[in-house]
């Protein structure tokens, strides 16, 4: 449609060059014509009228300062002391009022003193100076000590010489009777002190030490024992034994003299003690074989219960003779000769001749013959091609080897400063658009809160004894070359299982976008973000949930998550 003097257009026009706007008039609204990131224009009401244009210093008496021209963008004033005159010492220069670094002067006074007089007291102290003790321009007052180390001062300044100190020692002295010594009772005492005769009290006699003892209640007496114990002794002799010495009832010092066998007879090495207590040869009484028998190595048995002979008969090669009460077996089949050699067949090895040495070849994976039993840990190396493994080298081999999982996907976020993570659709959804509402970036340190509703934004480990290894990712700003960084946060089952409340996810991976090995330097482009080192124990039920930190912009993401899964 056209007016007359104006266009005016219905239609989304585009302009591929410059656009000029001549003849605007001025105006009190507040909205400012901006430019999205696409060339589309509109307005923005947001933008701020007013604010600081540019900064300008201007220099003081002590201080200068920049810049002192009108200066735009990102301006940093800097402020100096201005003075001259050579450089500050802390000991001797000061700032002046004239901005000079000087060293102050102390010798302009203005005062009425004409003359200063010294005078003292007593004979302890001389003065150098004249005898009027007087100065009356410059000079110095020289006191000094007249004394010696034998003197000291007393309070009208004179010189006195040190009386004879007596040494330290007792001054006073008091002694008490105890309960059973004796001694003089004095009470704080002075001077020449006796405590008298130091002795025991104790009363009732004089002290034997044969019979009497001190007693607990301080007497001289003889004790009494009232414990049970021999008092008197007695022996006598028996039928087979007796004593060189009898007592009845006898105390002291007692003795029983030789104590002896009363057996009569001559004892030697074939008598024996009777029961009528005499030395007799044993009579024994005769006694009867009813049978013997003799048993062959086929298990056939001969007996003769009466009277007989047996025969023991030679056989194949074997011969059999009898001298007295020996038999004498032979073997008319033994190898008489000289080993001239030994051969042997693989993997036997024989060195020959007629001492040879025997052994056997290692096997190897071609040929049969002796093997070595590895250990668990030569096991596990898996280089060795002669040894062989057992069941407890094979089972520590598996037990320690892993299979690898890759967990892809890709996510973009628009959430500044803090980290963003999947929403409740969990990482399957593009778009995530969780603010976690922190952007710390400490690994093992922070932490954000996630309900029990989110915990579906990540992925769930499904064995015990994972290792989660870390990522490796792509990130890119979306509209300024701005460094973003990729994480990954996790939480046990046992941290938030069964539970409705909020719980904490730890941030265990972390990588800034880094450019290294790029053919370009902006983070506009895809830059690598990569935490390959982790090394997190998982257990099954744990929940790994990634996350996208970007400061302003939106970001794109791709990442591969890499577990550790145990051979099972």
């Amino acid at each position: 449609m056209k007016w007359i003097g104006q266009h005016i257009w219905d239609l989304i026009s585009r302009f591929r060059y410059y656009v000029y706007i001549e003849k605007a008039d001025p105006s009190t609204s507040t909205k400012a014509l901006v430019v999205d990131e696409d060339g589309k224009v509109g307005t923005n009401s947001a933008i701020a009228a007013g604010g600081v244009d540019s900064v300008t210093t201007k220099d003081t008496s002590y201080i200068n300062l920049t810049p002192n021209t009108p200066t735009v963008g990102d301006v940093v004033v800097t402020a100096a002391l201005s003075a001259v005159d050579g450089t500050a010492v802390a000991d001797t220069r000061f700032l002046s009022k004239a901005n000079t670094w000087d060293i102050p002067l102390y010798n302009t006074f203005v005062g009425t003193v004409t003359s200063v007089t010294a005078m003292i007291d007593g004979n302890c102290l001389t003065i150098s100076t004249a005898a009027s003790h007087t100065i009356t321009t410059s000079g110095t007052f020289d006191f000094e000590f007249a004394g010696t180390a034998a003197q000291y001062i007393n309070g009208a300044g004179d010189l006195i010489t040190f009386p004879t100190i007596p040494a330290a020692g007792v001054t006073t002295f008091t002694s008490t009777a105890g309960t059973y010594i004796n001694i003089t009772a004095n009470a704080a005492a002075a001077g020449a002190v006796s405590v008298g005769t130091v002795d025991l009290n104790a009363v009732d006699g004089t002290s034997d030490v044969n019979t009497r003892f001190l007693s607990k209640d301080n007497t001289w007496d003889v004790p009494t024992y009232t414990a049970a114990g021999v008092t008197t002794f007695s022996n006598g002799n028996g039928i087979f034994v007796a004593n060189q010495i009898t007592n009845t009832n006898a105390t002291g010092a007692v003795t029983l003299g030789r104590v002896d066998l009363t057996a009569t007879g001559t004892p030697d090495v074939t008598k024996f003690l009777c029961g009528d207590n005499t030395w007799k040869v044993p009579a024994y009484a005769a006694g009867t074989v009813t049978s013997i028998g003799l048993t062959s190595d086929a298990g056939s048995t001969s007996t003769i219960t009466t009277s007989g002979t047996f025969t023991i008969a030679g056989g194949t090669n074997v011969t059999t003779s009898a001298t007295g009460t020996t038999v004498t077996v032979n073997s008319t089949d033994q190898y008489t000769g000289t080993v001239t050699a030994v051969t042997g067949t693989l993997p036997i090895v024989s060195s020959g001749g007629a001492t040879p040495v025997i052994s056997i070849n290692a096997a190897t994976l071609t040929t049969s013959g002796a093997v070595e039993l590895a250990t668990a840990a030569e096991t596990g190396t898996g280089t060795s091609t002669t040894l062989a493994t057992t069941p407890a080298g094979v089972k520590r081999a598996i037990d320690a080897r892993y299979t690898y999982q890759y967990i892809s996907f890709h996510g973009n976020a628009n959430i500044a400063t803090n980290w963003a993570i999947p929403g409740t659709n969990g990482p399957g959804s593009t778009t995530w658009s969780t603010n976690t509402g922190v952007s710390g970036t400490a690994v093992d340190g922070s932490v954000i809160s996630s309900q029990a509703r989110s915990k579906q934004n990540g992925f769930v480990v499904p064995y015990d004894e994972c290792i989660l290894v870390g990522f490796y990712g792509l990130i890119r700003n979306n509209s300024a070359n701005v460094q973003g960084a990729l994480g990954l946060f996790h939480n046990s089952f046992s941290g938030f299982g069964a539970n409705t409340a909020a719980s904490t996810l730890t941030l265990r991976a972390y990588a800034a976008a880094d450019q290294t090995g790029g053919s370009g330097s902006s983070y506009q482009g895809f830059c690598i973000a990569q935490s390959m080192s982790v090394n997190l124990g998982l257990t099954a039920g744990d929940i790994i949930c990634p996350a996208i930190l970007q400061p302003a912009q939106k970001a794109y993401s791709q990442f591969t998550i890499v577990i550790k899964t145990p051979i099972l």
